[in-house]
């Protein structure tokens, strides 16, 4: 790549940018630019380490992390201000430092020569061949793998770019390059592996990984980078020859050293990407100072250096810069490849010893080291570099320069349209390939512009309808006619070039992906002949002709009816609709609305808000390692939980219907997707009532006199007094228990007190159920802040960080799960609270303000919990970690022992407090849940919208029903598969429908666009529909496929019985099957002509027509044909 032309600044960025385009390049460019930085942070940290071995004063009082991380900002800020003094400044210092690092090299290669030395270890051998044969298998320390390893001595060979990175400063880039970095390539291989073979030969294997005292290291997971922490760096010390210390400062030097040149070249790919401006928002590190040099790139440099340094962990660094490092080579070797592969006139290098299937195995051996060092980290970065695309895409940035996989497109296309020629057609294949002539019929005596001229809104609707008709998808050729004489008029090329902008314009806004001619003819008539006999070739010839219908018809139109329009709006009325008409959908509604929008924002936060908040997510921090797992819950609320909120709450406002009959508007056979969601709902209301039953119960408890489970009594109340449980129920679940019984009929009862009127009755009672519980959140805090042992539980919820958890699958699939739970998404409930919204409802923007109130509940109760943990620990005089547990153990064991330890009194009224707490954030979710149920029933069957009332009962019934089972001895387990089977297969079957049905089927840019048209914001932009299309159906897809490879004989040791029932048939089958049903069985069928009545619909819509076919949600109510 170097030999194929001149490299400017960027070095690699500026090579792969070339060959790929700028959307990969700016991408690649991203990580290339990330892993040179993060090399500079790993140096450092190098450095440090033997800092802190030499002298563990250096940690200055603050402990080994600490100390770490105080001395990387000193010392990236001494690198920084080296470098901003001028390259002649750091030109000086590199002569030092490359005469110490090979001063450092020879005095490794003299000592392991010289060993053993006098008073070493008597396991240190000398150089011998023997030696070498009983350590040359392989022998990990425990927990430590391959992967490891290779993540760790990778970095030592991603320099190899330093060639190209300074191109511009050599004489003859062309030769040097290569010589340059073949040789350097060349001599780290021959010293690391000369290295390897010679510290194999000269010592023990167990001396040579823990050190002189092994014995009493042995097992010990290694926690540096450096030959494995402080043990191996005592084999370095004992070992050097002339003195250790010149060893040992040789190595900080050498690191400091590496990490100035990191820090000389980042920013200059830094500023090359902003200078191109592939990367909008880096732009701002585009200018140079008076020397030239790019310092706002040097400070934007720094300051990710030294966020990056307080992870403070070697161990979690190298595999990050591996990773990314690996991005850039794949993107080099794949140029090679593309470009050799399609002969690519540019391609002219003048270095031959090249094949292109070298470049096609570099990029996948690139790729499969990726994922053998860190498949998670190669998959995050893959996220990444898609993120980094379709932001460069969403921007519209250009440049003026092509890609390699334009050739490979073009090379496709030429093949797949010679082919497509010869075929023979069928109807099979028949597809409407349009050609638009969205000026016709037009006034042609108008002047000013000819055809591209005189389209008017006559035109556009007509565009509409194409965009319709095709769905943004398949040819579609849209011309225009200017009128004219090619040899005779002049200044004509420029009036065809005004012309086809502002056709390009017009056919963007219409969402139409096709192609813009003009053509030129004497007249329009004439040129529209030229269009239909002359566009189009091969097998992609125009077969279907869309034109507007004449308004002056005496034989379509009735004369008297069109008297009031004026001559000059001649229009076309879009599938019979006239211009004046507005669409049905924004005809006034008889649906009950909520009371503003803060009333709505009040009912959705409460649906999301429930008990997942307060005892699934502070549990799931500390499970997954403190603070790091905020990384995955926020990935996972950013693209997956914000797009399928938003897009269920636009499905319910547009459609102004449930989630059910809003599928089944769009597509006959779609209603199945809303159906298994709405079946999820009630699943979890189901056992969601049997919760608060619970609640109840100690709730009624807390107003004793004395707690019933003070004195350690805690989990003898719960599990024998209150739920009477049977720990085995191979034999049957047992009898009902009466006092549940009767506390699950309370439960239903106040649900049904909540939700009888619908959106009327339940936007009073939200402004009741959810400031209350935060009220009491607030009490709690401040009586928790007040507790012995609250900073140590504090502590291990947030501050007592463990990264390795990033690792874990577990974690990410967690994550993901608590972001479902947390939305309430995927249960049918959110569609039918925005079908409550008022029209001029920002929906889009209210998704994202219920996603952040939602995060920030969770993230607030967590605080309260862990405090009250901390002083249970206190107490008990055991660790955090002792008592810490999620779920319902901590809601009715662990808080409930927390608050006995208050004395009578206070005990009672913080008791009363919690519970009164969970119920009421119970409640929220629970009466969301089953309106969920309510409305699509309601929604499909006209006698229940008329009878709301009955029918919430009814629903109530049937969740009272479902909940029985769940109060009898055996009744916990239920519960607990239930849980399990929901969360982890029903919500994620549905929600994967959901996804991709919206985002394929109907078209995620689709439902924004209407969105937008109805309120005038979205969701998120760009963001949105990549989200929605390809980044939540991977995930779903993917934490499906984790969740059933996990899956035992048995969930949690229970009888087949109780798992093949409560677990597959009600979670999985049931789901499936209804999905499959709606495939099966259209919507329209289950009640004969109820969506095909199309003058029933026109009537109710005010003589606006409909379209047969597929329903929109820009139609409002035009409902769906099979």
């Amino acid at each position: 790549m170097a030999t194929n032309g001149p490299v400017e600044a960027g070095g690699a960025y500026y090579i792969i940018s070339r060959a790929l385009g700028h959307k990969l390049g700016g991408a690649v460019g991203c990580t290339y630019y990330l892993g040179l930085s993060l090399l500079a942070v790993l140096e450092v940290l190098g450095a440090i380490e033997v800092m802190l071995y030499m002298d563990s004063g250096l940690e200055l009082g603050m402990g080994e992390a600490g100390g770490t991380r105080v001395w990387a900002v000193l010392l990236l800020g001494v690198l920084t201000v080296l470098v901003w003094g001028g390259m002649a400044l750091v030109s000086r210092a590199g002569l030092f430092f490359a005469a110490v690092v090979g001063l450092t090299l020879s005095a490794y290669y003299a000592s392991l020569v010289a060993a053993p030395l006098p008073g070493s270890s008597p396991l240190v051998t000398g150089l011998r061949a023997s030696t070498l044969r009983s350590n040359w298998g392989e022998e990990y320390t425990d927990g430590i793998t391959f992967s490891d390893v290779l993540s760790v001595f990778f970095p030592c060979f991603t320099g190899i770019l330093s060639g190209a990175n300074r191109s511009k400063a050599l004489k003859d880039p062309e030769k040097s390059i290569p010589r340059g970095t073949l040789t350097a390539i060349c001599l780290s291989a021959c010293l690391y592996t000369s290295y390897m073979i010679m510290w194999g030969a000269v010592a023990d294997r167990d001396y040579l990984k823990y050190g002189p005292s092994f014995s009493a290291a042995s097992g010990r997971r290694r926690r540096h980078l450096l030959g494995g922490g402080s043990e191996s760096m005592s084999v370095v010390s004992e070992m050097a020859w002339p003195d250790a210390t010149v060893v040992q400062i040789g190595v900080i030097i050498a690191s400091l050293s590496q990490a100035l040149q990191c820090l000389i070249t980042a920013p200059q790919v830094l500023n090359a990407i902003a200078a191109d401006g592939t990367v909008p928002f880096l732009n701002v590190a585009a200018p140079l100072n008076k020397d030239g040099e790019p310092h706002i790139a040097l400070f934007m440099t720094t300051g990710i250096c030294l966020c990056a340094s307080m992870i403070g962990s070697l161990d979690l660094v190298a595999p990050l810069l591996s990773i990314c490092f690996l991005c850039a080579y794949a993107a080099l070797n794949f140029s090679t490849f593309a470009l050799g592969l399609t002969k690519a006139p540019s391609w002219r290098p003048t270095w031959r010893y090249f094949h292109w299937s070298l470049g096609l195995a570099g990029f996948l051996l690139c790729t499969t080291l990726a994922f053998v060092i860190r498949w998670y980290f190669a998959l995050v970065a893959i996220v990444l570099l898609a993120a980094l695309v379709f932001y460069i895409e969403s921007r519209q940035v250009q440049v003026d320069w092509g890609s390699a996989l334009g050739g490979i497109r073009l090379d496709l296309a030429t093949a797949a349209m010679l082919n497509l020629a010869h075929e023979r057609r069928h109807s099979s294949n028949w597809r409407p390939q349009l050609l638009c002539l969205p000026s016709w019929p037009c006034r042609v005596e108008k002047k000013g512009g000819g055809g591209g001229g005189t389209a008017g809104a006559a035109g556009d609707t007509l565009l509409n309808v194409a965009a319709q008709l095709k769905k943004g998808r398949g040819l579609c050729v849209v011309a225009e006619v200017e009128e004219g004489n090619l040899s005779t008029d002049r200044g004509l090329s420029t009036r065809v070039n005004v012309a086809k902008e502002r056709l390009r314009d017009r056919i963007s806004s219409s969402g139409i992906k096709g192609f813009a001619h003009v053509v030129v003819a004497p007249s329009y008539r004439v040129g529209k002949t030229f269009a239909i006999q002359g566009l189009g070739f091969g097998g992609l010839e125009p077969n279907t002709v869309l034109l507007g219908w004449p308004r002056r018809n005496a034989v379509d139109f009735d004369e008297d009816a069109d008297d009031g329009v004026d001559d000059d709006d001649d229009e076309i009325g879009g599938f019979g609709t006239r211009r004046d008409e507005a669409p049905s959908s924004s005809k006034p509604s008889d649906r009950a609305h909520w009371n503003g929008s803060t009333e709505f924002i009040l009912a959705a936060v409460g649906a999301a808000v429930g008990l997942g908040n307060l005892l699934r997510f502070p549990y799931m921090v500390f499970k997954h390692g403190g603070a790091p797992f905020l990384i995955p819950y926020a990935l996972a609320a950013l693209f997956v939980g914000v797009p399928v909120l938003g897009a269920e709450l636009m499905l319910g406002h547009a459609m102004q219907k449930g989630i059910v009959d809003s599928f089944a508007i769009m597509h006959a056979r779609a209603w199945g997707i809303g159906a298994a969601a709405t079946l999820g709902g009630f699943l979890l209301a189901s056992y969601y009532g049997v919760i608060i039953a619970w609640v109840w119960v100690f709730l009624l408890a807390s107003m004793t006199s004395s707690l019933p489970y003070d004195d350690g009594k805690e989990e003898t109340f719960f599990y024998d007094d209150v739920l009477a449980r049977r720990d085995d129920i191979s034999r049957g679940i047992g009898p009902c228990k009466w006092w549940l019984v009767i506390a699950l009929t309370l439960t239903w009862a106040t649900c049904y007190a909540c939700i009888r009127s619908g959106v009327k009755s339940a936007g009073k009672v939200i402004w009741v159920t959810l400031p209350l519980p935060y009220l009491l959140l607030f009490f709690l805090l401040v009586k928790g802040f007040t507790l012995d042992g609250a900073g140590a539980g504090l502590e291990f919820y947030l501050f007592k960080w463990d990264w390795s958890s990033l690792g874990k699958g577990e974690a990410w699939v967690d994550a993901v799960a608590q972001i479902f739970f947390g939305l309430s998404i995927a249960c049918g409930n959110m569609p039918a609270y925005g079908s409550g919204c008022a029209r001029d409802n920002k929906i889009g923007r209210n998704a994202w303000v219920i996603a952040v109130a939602n995060a920030a509940t969770s993230l607030y109760a967590g605080f309260v919990v862990f405090t009250f943990l901390g002083h249970l620990a206190h107490v008990d005089g055991v660790s955090v970690n002792d008592v810490a547990q999620g779920g319902w153990g901590l809601a009715f064991v662990v808080y409930p022992a927390a608050i006995a330890t208050f004395g009578d009194g206070a005990a009672q009224f913080f008791a009363f407090c919690f519970f009164l707490m969970l119920l009421c954030l119970a409640i929220d979710s629970l009466f969301a849940l089953i309106d969920g149920v309510i409305t699509a029933f309601c929604d499909r069957f006209p006698r229940c919208a008329k009878h709301r009332e009955l029918t919430a009962a009814v629903a109530c019934v049937a969740g009272f029903f479902a909940g029985l089972p769940m109060t009898t001895e055996g009744g916990y387990q239920v519960v607990d598969v239930v849980d399990a089977y929901v969360s982890r297969y029903a919500l994620v079957i549905a929600g994967l429908a959901e996804t991709i049905f919206l985002g394929w089927v109907y078209g995620a840019d689709r439902l924004q666009d209407e969105s937008k048209a109805l309120c005038g914001v979205g969701v998120g932009g760009r963001y949105f529909a990549p989200t929605l299309k390809y980044v939540v159906p991977s995930v779903l897809i993917v934490m499906l496929a984790y969740n059933l490879t996990r899956e035992g004989e048995t969930y949690g040791g229970y009888p087949r019985y109780a798992i093949g029932i409560f677990g597959w048939l009600c979670c999985v089958v049931a789901p499936v099957t209804l999905i499959g049903l709606g495939v099966a069985k259209p919507f329209s069928l289950l009640r004969p002509g109820a969506y095909l009545d199309l003058e029933d619909e026109e009537e109710r819509a005010g003589g606006g027509g409909g379209v047969a076919g597929e329903g929109s949600l820009e139609m409002g109510r035009v409902r769906s044909r099979d």
